[in-house]
Order: C-alpha cells, then sequence, then structure tokens
C-alpha cells in the first residue's frame, strides 16, 4: 500500500472533569464515525475511547500493513498515556490469510468486514485513579478541529456524568441457538481426535456458533457486559458494517520499546460464584490435569516459535508456565512468553508473526487453520481475530477476540470454543465451550440454550493427511440451465440466483451481453440440452452445452457429513463434491451437517413425502437454494424446514431434484431408507 503521511506529532493532554466508569465510555462516542473503546488494562490505562478518525487503513494490501507508519514525535510535548494512533480489528479470516492465503473457510452466514483500521489522532482516557483526559497527537493543520473536538468531548462527559447508565431490556436478546449443536460440536471433536491419530497435526481449537436476534443497541450489551465481566481486555467497535462488542481475557502481544510479552491461555473449568466449594473443586481439577497443562504448554512451544520470527535469538523465555488465575466465570491456565525485538522490526512484522493467536489456532498453525476450515460449520468473522492499539507513544497491544458479541442487523451470535488434543473427551470439550458461554450470555440477561437431543449421523471423512479445500471463489460461480425446442428454460430465475452470488462474492452484476449470448446458444439446436454459465471475479464469463441425452436413473444416496454445507452459491471448483462423490459412488453423496441435518445432493436438492406432504430442507446458507424445487407447480411445491436423517427414516417417498433433470426417485439412502418393493 501507498505508505499514509504521517505528520510530525506533539503529544497533548488536558485534564477533563467527569465521573464516569469504563462500562459506560461507550455512550460517549457511539454515535460518531468509527468508534473504538477499550476497556480493562490497555496501555497501563482503564479505558481508551477514539472516534472520528482523520485516516482509515487503505484495503489493497496486506490489513496490517499501516501498523508500520506511525508519526514522530516532537521532544517537546506532553507526557501522555496513548495519544493517539492505530486501532481497529483484524477478523480471523483476515489474520488466517497472514499465514495461508489461499486457506478456504466454512459457508458465511453472517459477515463483518475481514479488518477495520483507523487512525485516531485524538483520543478520551480514564487513568488508574479514575481521572479523564483529552489526549491528542498535535499537528498545526489539525489545532482548530481538535480543539472543536476537546469541547464536544468535555461537555460529553459532563452530562454523561449527570445522567445514569440505560437500562438493558430483559429481551436485548432471544432465542439463543447452537450450530452446530452441542452433541454436533461433539462429533467435530471427536473427527478432530482421529486427525491427531493419524499425525495430521497435534491441537486444533474447534468452536460451535450461538446465535440469537437482537433487540437492543449493541452498545447497551456492551456496557452490561463490561459493568458485569470487567474483562482484561474489552473492545467495542462499530460502524455501518455492525458492531463487536468483545469481552476477551486474553493478551496476544504487547510491545513497548524492544520489549514484547505474550499470554496465552489454555485450560478451562467454570467458576461458579454462588459456590465457592464447587469453585474451588474446578480449580483443583484444572491444576491437576494433564490433558490441560499439555495442551497450554503446546501452544506456549507455538508461541515461542512465532515470538522467534521476529525476537532476537535466544531472548524469547517463558515463564511462568500454566499459571492457574481466576477470571470471569472461569478458571484459566495462564502462560507467560517474553522476548526482545530488534528496533528495525516494525509492528506489521510483529504483527504477522503472531496472528491469528496460537491458543485459538493449534498447532502446527497452518494444519490446524486447515482443520478449522474443515470440521467447523460457520465462517468465524471477528472471532480468533485480534483488537490493536497501535500508539507511538504507549507502544502496540494486540488483544485475542474470544468471549466476544458480533452484531450484523438484527443478528447476535457468540461463537466458544477449545482446544482439542489426542486426551480430548467430545462430551467435556462441549461442555467447556457452555462454561465459556455463561459468563458472557448471563451478563447480558440472556442464558445458555438447553442441548437437543442429539440427532445420528454420519461422522466428517478423513480424505486424506490435508483436508480438501472448500471451494475456490476464484473459480468462479455457475449455473446450469435447461434448453429445449432452441427455448432457455426458467432463465429468468437462474439469472437472479446468479446474479445474487456474484453480487455477494464479487461485488458486480452480471454482465448485460450475458443473457443474448445463452438464449444465442439454446437456439444452435432443437434437442433438449444443458448450458452451464461460468462467471469469473473479473466479469468474464464462459459457456458449454451439452446434448441430454437419456432420462436420469433413479438415485442411490449415501450419507456424509460435510460441516456447513457448500453454502447458499454454486461453485465452479468442485474439487470436493468430486471426492465425495468418488468415495460414495456408485452411490451419490447426501451431504449432512454435524448435527445429522440434511443439506443437499452433491447434484441435487432432495424433496420428502413426510408426514402427508412433500418437504424439502430449510435453505439457511447451508445450502444452494433450489430452481427445481422454486420452479415446481405451487400445488405440489415442497415445505421448506430442518430435516435430519432421522426425518428420513420415516419418510414415505424421497426424490431428487434440479432444473435439468427435473424430480427423479430415490432408491435408497444407505443405511437410512430404502424405497418399498
Amino acid at each position: 500500500m501507498t505508505a499514509p503521511k504521517l505528520s510530525a506529532a506533539r503529544p497533548q493532554r488536558v485534564a477533563m472533569a467527569g465521573d464516569v466508569e469504563p462500562a459506560r465510555a461507550v455512550e460517549l462516542i457511539a454515535r460518531d464515525a468509527a468508534p473504538v473503546v477499550l476497556t480493562g488494562q490497555w496501555a497501563g490505562v482503564t479505558a481508551v475511547v477514539a472516534s472520528e478518525p482523520c485516516r482509515v487503513a487503505a484495503a489493497e494490501d496486506l490489513p496490517t500493513a499501516a501498523l508500520a507508519h506511525q508519526p514522530r514525535l516532537l521532544d517537546d510535548g506532553d507526557a501522555v498515556a496513548v495519544g493517539g494512533g492505530w486501532l481497529g480489528l483484524f477478523g480471523y479470516g483476515a489474520a488466517s490469510g497472514l499465514v495461508d492465503p489461499a486457506l478456504s473457510h466454512p459457508p458465511v452466514h453472517e459477515q463483518l468486514p475481514g479488518s477495520v483500521l483507523a487512525y485516531y489522532d485524538h483520543v478520551l482516557v480514564r487513568d488508574a485513579a479514575g481521572q479523564w483526559w483529552f489526549e491528542s497527537l498535535w499537528t498545526p493543520e489539525r489545532d482548530a478541529l481538535l480543539a472543536r473536538r476537546a469541547e464536544a468531548l468535555r461537555e460529553r462527559l459532563r452530562r454523561a456524568s449527570q445522567g445514569t447508565a440505560p437500562d438493558l431490556p430483559a429481551d436485548a436478546t432471544r432465542g439463543w441457538s447452537a450450530t452446530p449443536t452441542i452433541a454436533g460440536h461433539a462429533v467435530a471433536v471427536e473427527a478432530c481426535r482421529e486427525r491427531i491419530a493419524a499425525g495430521d497435526l497435534y491441537q486444533a481449537n474447534l468452536a460451535l456458533r450461538l446465535r440469537a436476534e437482537l433487540h437492543a443497541p449493541p452498545a447497551h450489551l456492551f456496557s452490561a457486559g463490561v459493568a458485569a465481566l470487567a474483562p482484561e481486555r474489552g473492545a467495542y467497535l462499530s460502524g455501518d458494517w455492525g458492531a463487536v462488542a468483545s469481552f476477551s481475557p486474553e493478551l496476544l502481544v504487547a510491545r513497548t520499546g524492544a520489549q514484547v510479552i505474550s499470554q496465552p491461555i489454555k485450560g478451562t473449568r467454570p467458576r461458579p460464584a454462588d459456590d465457592p466449594a464447587v469453585a474451588e473443586h474446578l480449580r483443583e481439577e484444572l491444576a491437576a490435569s494433564e490433558k490441560d497443562h499439555a495442551e497450554n504448554v503446546m501452544i506456549v512451544d507455538l508461541m515461542r516459535n512465532d515470538l522467534g520470527q521476529v525476537c532476537s535469538p535466544g531472548s524469547v523465555v517463558a515463564d511462568p508456565v500454566c499459571e492457574l488465575q481466576p477470571m470471569a466465570g472461569v478458571w484459566h491456565l495462564v502462560s507467560t512468553v517474553t522476548g526482545t525485538i530488534p528496533s528495525a522490526i516494525d509492528d506489521r512484522l510483529l504483527a504477522n508473526a503472531v496472528l491469528p493467536a496460537g491458543s485459538v489456532t493449534g498447532a502446527p498453525k497452518r494444519a490446524a487453520l486447515t482443520a478449522i476450515a474443515e470440521l467447523e460449520s460457520a465462517a468465524r468473522q471477528a472471532f480468533c481475530g485480534s483488537v490493536v492499539l497501535a500508539s507511538p507513544v504507549s507502544g502496540t497491544e494486540l488483544s485475542v477476540v474470544i468471549r466476544t458479541l458480533e452484531c450484523v442487523g438484527s443478528t447476535v451470535w457468540l461463537d466458544v470454543g477449545g482446544g482439542v488434543t489426542a486426551a480430548s473427551d467430545a462430551a467435556a470439550e462441549a461442555a467447556e465451550c457452555l462454561a465459556k458461554a455463561e459468563p458472557v450470555l448471563r451478563a447480558i440477561g440472556a442464558a445458555v440454550p438447553s442441548a437437543r437431543p442429539p440427532a445420528s449421523g454420519p461422522a466428517p471423512l478423513r480424505l486424506g493427511p490435508v483436508p480438501l479445500p472448500r471451494p475456490d471463489p476464484a473459480a468462479g460461480l455457475c449455473t446450469t440451465l435447461r434448453a429445449s425446442d432452441g427455448r432457455v428454460e426458467h432463465l429468468a430465475e437462474h439469472w437472479t440466483r446468479l446474479e445474487h452470488s456474484a453480487r455477494a462474492v464479487y461485488g458486480h452484476n452480471l454482465p448485460d451481453h450475458l443473457r443474448r449470448e445463452v438464449r444465442d446458444t439454446a437456439a444452435q439446436t432443437l434437442e433438449p440440452q444443458r448450458i452451464r454459465i461460468t462467471v469469473l471475479p473479473d466479469r468474464s464469463t464462459h459457456l458449454e452445452a451439452w446434448t441430454i441425452e437419456a432420462p436420469e436413473d433413479p438415485v442411490t444416496l449415501e450419507p456424509v457429513c460435510l460441516p456447513g454445507g457448500l453454502g447458499a452459491h454454486k461453485w465452479a471448483d468442485r474439487r470436493l463434491v468430486n471426492a465425495f462423490e468418488q468415495h460414495t459412488a456408485p452411490a451419490e453423496p447426501l451431504f449432512c451437517d454435524l448435527d445429522g441435518s440434511v443439506l443437499e445432493a452433491s447434484r441435487w436438492a432432495l424433496v420428502a413425502e413426510l408426514d402427508g406432504g412433500l418437504v424439502t430442507p430449510l435453505a439457511d446458507g447451508r445450502i444452494l437454494p433450489s430452481l427445481g424445487v422454486a420452479t415446481m407447480h405451487q400445488a405440489l411445491r415442497p415445505e421448506q424446514r430442518p430435516l435430519t436423517l432421522d426425518d428420513l427414516a420415516r419418510a414415505s417417498d424421497l426424490y431428487v431434484i434440479n432444473a435439468v433433470r427435473g424430480m427423479v426417485p430415490v432408491t435408497e439412502v444407505i443405511g437410512v431408507w430404502q424405497r418399498a418393493r
């Protein structure tokens, strides 16, 4: 990227009257542009509040690139705590891309930006004594604006000091549920243990997603969470993209001058506040756990390796290791890794070396990233990324984004996970996820969702030591139409679905000439044919046509697990699908999720005759919306609802359907259902 030109700056600070606790700090700037609030232990203060940045990082290069650029500080400035600097968020996708740019992720259900980073030349800071300060990195060209901002924030502090915090409504969030289910997460844990036993990796951090409806401003959730949890690394960021409210206890790395420190967390037990005896028993259990200590030490070694890439040889030290610490609602094992970093290594290089955190990925890191992509059913967004404060005054600090509420529109979600090792117990790992979620949900007036009865289903296949990647968007999006008598069938429906995908994935519409070319291709013969349209990221397109020679034979299906499915787009990259087809041949794969939810076949949607009507799986972002189903006669159109393999076992009849071949009988779902003879 082009280096942002940051003028030499003079640190300044002005005392501000006001008695506003960190939990209410978000009220001061919630309506401003690009608000950021940090609470807990950032930069040695209790709160850092920023908004209205003067520069936003360019998006055309690595997300961490801007960290290499800071203003030169003039010697005659005031002694300030922070002054300003780069603040923002590196999401998991952006962070993992630093390790493996080709990494493919599970389908996206909710989406936040890959990174959000901006330069703020002024902040509000609350010191350890409770005194608020307006701090700035003053430059002559910003003098008038900084004066206006100081007065505006002074008045906001005065008003907030005289008011009270808004109450969080009892129904701020509604209907929490887990994806996958708790039992489904246990299936993923067992699949990970299989891969560890095969030597693919040593450890991976696997997560599930808790999701709910949002009925309150995200800023109010953050205030309630900070008040209840007092997180060491609290962070709030928002914009027109959504909001992130993080109650993280974990420091990824902090750099002050030549010194760097990391404090990875691995090993967890609940710490019920209402039962000290149980809390003490669980503390002793964690202290004695060989599995948790081994898990922590593995990540300490990974962190030593990461820091060793940028620290002076021989300077990286781990001490103490596996220190037992109480945190909000839980006990944790925490280790400390320190090192000395040469002045030639800038913050960009430091961030590139440590992101994403080993404690939320695994070891070896690259192998863990691929296992996560293979076995989780929803793409991580902010979760397991990092919030960053990079100040030319106080240094650079990055948190680990865990215990974090993420919000888009009317949806809020909380990802929770844990490290899986060869010694892991699947039920215990699932329970650990809920133990981590419980304090956060309780803080906002919610409860951990009750576990649904487990559904039967296959485990994720291990197709090799390196998982096959999920479809690569760079290979294109596609759709396949049927043409007969020289005319295209249902072109409008195909066009709408494909254009929706092109906008969502590539940010562009289909080219105007494409529709005419499809019609011209169809007109070349009166024979029935299928026409395949492929659209690439650069808006180029490709058409292929084949004659449809014979009716489709009845289909046999074999259930296979593909966590999260293939998503709501039809991908040109079929490497993963082809591998499943080879595994199940001569049957065709019927994709299911970790919890036994039925998704779709490799070329078809599924239709079940069930409970006196036709039913098809719900198009909830895990499957391609079926045009075969959409174009059925209204009288026959199936009801969309969740289906499991247990549902299929009691079906009267089963069919597969697509827009080219129509509706075809299923003869058998292996191990589940068979057509009566």
